[in-house]
């Protein structure tokens, strides 16, 4: 990966040092000297090909690297202008028009179709930050990908946005458990009643 590719939480470039306030603050570095340029989160283990699919939140990226080559198979995510070390990486490109692409994600988890769910926390959106679950199929010959399924809860207006933390995992009946995080006050307490509600009926 490219050391220079630094998009942080706003989207800007924050030159190739790396050195935020809010992460230094966060991790207490004494001085000022986070580098948390990728922030990985992830790693799922691919048996089907012995590959590993890695999540890079401060990337906004998911990518596969195969093990025995070392060498990136895919990247689920976009080309940044402002490095030059990301043009050559095999993005996938979208099926068909308006699909979204993971932003500021967590819990990627492949499924036994080889589908790939995961929670997009939505940071900086264009059109607004909203979180939600989507399901995407990737091929990875024909180097595109689609979305299966999503999930934007519908009980909540404006949409409900987790800033940081989520998890979403497939369940053997076929049902997808969502963990939200970050969420403000009331938002995580109305969640906390519904789920409290739901499991009670």
């Amino acid at each position: 990966l490219d050391p220079k590719r630094t998009l942080l939480d706003i989207h800007q470039d924050v030159g190739e040092s790396f050195n935020d306030a809010s992460w230094n603050w966060w991790y207490g570095t004494a001085g000022g000297s986070t580098h948390d340029w990728t922030h990985c989160n992830a790693l799922v283990h691919d048996p089907s090909d012995d590959s590993i699919l890695v999540s890079c939140r401060h990337q906004d990226l998911i990518a596969k690297i195969s093990r025995s080559t070392k060498q990136l198979v895919w990247v689920l995510g976009s080309d940044w202008s402002k490095s030059s070390g990301d043009d050559a990486w095999p993005f996938l490109k979208p099926a068909g028009p308006g699909l979204l692409l993971p932003l500021h994600q967590h819990g990627p988890f492949l499924k036994p179709n080889g589908n790939l769910l995961v929670y997009d926390n939505g940071n900086d959106r264009p059109g607004g930050e909203l979180t939600r679950q989507a399901e995407y199929v990737i091929d990875p010959y024909g180097e595109y990908f689609d979305q299966a399924w999503e999930w934007i809860d519908p009980a909540f207006d404006p949409p409900l946005f987790s800033y940081f933390a989520g998890n979403v995992e497939g369940q053997p009946n076929g049902n997808v458990l969502i963990t939200d995080g970050s969420l403000p006050d009331e938002r995580a307490d109305r969640c906390a009643d519904e789920y409290q509600q739901l499991s009670d009926s």
